[in-house]
């Protein structure tokens, strides 16, 4: 598996704004609505759209301030689907205003905590990583 790291200017073309592309987890409710997977999720997120950071310290977790999200979908200490029935789906997502957390492979790897994310629909991302997989099959191509 190859490493692409992306960075976009936002669509306001403010290039003081660096966009990261990165994943993110999350509850995917039997309505088709995703929410957090574990902190205020009671609260539906919208695709599409920047939505900033909000605190909320919780019981029993580490307050680590920021959305997180992490370099690849993968996270091995997480099941997918509980017994509860429900049901746990990896977005694309981008980033903005984020700090690096290392975290062990078992879990994730490397974290990203972001203060603003975007949740890319499924379609759109599907094409940004064909995108990507044919830059990254360019660039091994010229390379050899």
């Amino acid at each position: 598996m190859f490493k692409i790291v992306l960075y976009l200017c936002d669509s306001n073309r403010n290039h003081n704004k660096m966009t990261k592309i990165a994943y993110k987890l999350f509850r995917e409710l039997k309505s088709g609505q995703i929410t957090s997977l574990f902190i205020n999720k009671t609260r539906k997120l919208q695709y599409n759209k920047w939505l900033e950071y909000e605190n909320y310290p919780t019981s029993g977790f580490a307050e680590r301030p920021g959305w997180h999200c992490t370099e690849k979908p993968c996270a091995p200490h997480l099941k997918m689907e509980l017994k509860s029935g429900e049901k746990r789906v990896w977005k694309m997502v981008m980033i903005q205003d984020f700090t690096e957390f290392k975290r062990p492979e078992n879990q994730g790897g490397l974290w990203f905590l972001a203060k603003r994310i975007k949740i890319i629909p499924d379609d759109r991302a599907r094409y940004i990583e064909l995108q990507l997989y044919r830059e990254e099959m360019g660039r091994r191509e010229f390379n050899k």
